[in-house]
């Protein structure tokens, strides 16, 4: 049996994936005039305000759902990527609408899916304006009642207060938020990694996406200088690079025991870890040097949170000898 260690051998390839996003992107920039930002959710102008919008899934963690049989954490996850794309560019989540595609109608399937839902936007303090459910029995796969949850994130903001990464500086403070374990990125990898009866890893597999909103919310209420922010998903710390050329230089921190699991098990490299999981921290935010203990302070209100590097000149993102290389669109 050969042995999967990278996420490209599990079937996801992160360097073919930029190239088509960046494809995308010049495709998108070309025939579209009214668009701002490129970053981790787009908006349009309206008056002077940014209308923005996110959308995401969650991905095969869906088949983690399925394994365990229990689907009332999954419609969290579907929130948590929205909206945490959405508070990073500064703007305040308003609204969230999903979508459920699923081979064949199951009444209670559905109600646990729509009840993580809810109680994600509960934690987002959004309403659920609505949704779809799609019944695809050629579609979707023969084994099981599977299923595909995704969802889009509306939000708002004044454009003066967009955050997009423009005003970061050399040796501002980078500060990591605590994730609450893998959250909805790696799956594809980390699943084939664990025995479909590993119950214990597989619910460790299956904790929910924490959500930003709250933390961030209070924090960018105080105008204390925050100059850029990232959502810490798929591509992991290679998110940084969206937020501009600088050498953002972390220092190694402690790794949660899941993602230490993972690399023991596949012997995966280090550089296929940081640049595919998020190894212990969800969210980044960079400030002022000035205002590092007052936003240390009100992150860890909510969330531990701890300083974790500092800007400086360059165009990479290292953690300690570790160097991961910027995004092919960059």
């Amino acid at each position: 049996m050969t042995r999967i260690s990278t996420y490209a051998q599990a079937g996801v390839n992160r360097m073919k994936e930029e190239t088509a996003v960046s494809r995308i992107l010049s495709v998108i920039n070309t025939h579209s005039t009214t668009k701002i930002g490129d970053f981790f959710a787009s908006g349009i102008e309206f008056g002077a305000h940014v209308f923005s919008l996110a959308t995401d899934g969650v991905g095969s963690k869906v088949l983690v759902a399925e394994i365990l049989k229990k689907f009332d954490t999954v419609g969290i996850d579907c929130v948590a990527m929205n909206v945490n794309d959405l508070i990073a560019t500064g703007s305040i989540p308003m609204g969230f609408v999903d979508y459920i595609a699923i081979r064949e109608p199951d009444e209670e399937k559905l109600a646990d899916i729509v009840k993580g839902v809810v109680e994600g936007c509960n934690y987002a303090q959004i309403p659920l304006l609505g949704g779809e459910t799609a019944i695809l029995p050629d579609l979707l796969a023969s084994e099981g009642n599977v299923f595909d949850l995704s969802g889009t994130a509306f939000g708002v903001q004044l454009k003066e207060k967009v955050i997009d990464g423009s005003n970061i500086q050399e040796n501002d403070i980078i500060i990591g938020i605590e994730s609450s374990g893998i959250h909805s990125n790696g799956l594809t990898l980390a699943r084939k990694l664990f025995e479909m009866h590993e119950r214990e890893w597989l619910e460790k597999l299956l904790t929910p996406t924490r959500i930003y909103v709250k933390a961030i919310k209070e924090l960018l209420s105080q105008e204390i200088g925050v100059h850029g922010m990232a959502h810490i998903t798929g591509g992991g710390f290679r998110n940084l690079f969206r937020l501009g050329h600088f050498h953002y230089a972390l220092k190694p921190w402690t790794i949660p025991e899941i993602f230490a699991e993972i690399q023991h098990r596949g012997d995966v490299a280090p550089f296929e870890m940081y640049s595919t999981f998020n190894m212990g921290i969800g969210f980044v935010v960079i400030v002022d040097p000035t205002a590092e203990q007052e936003t240390l302070d009100i992150l860890n209100s909510h969330f531990p949170a701890w300083k974790i590097g500092v800007v400086k000149k360059g165009n990479k993102v290292t953690i300690g000898d570790l160097s991961l290389f910027p995004r092919r669109d960059l």
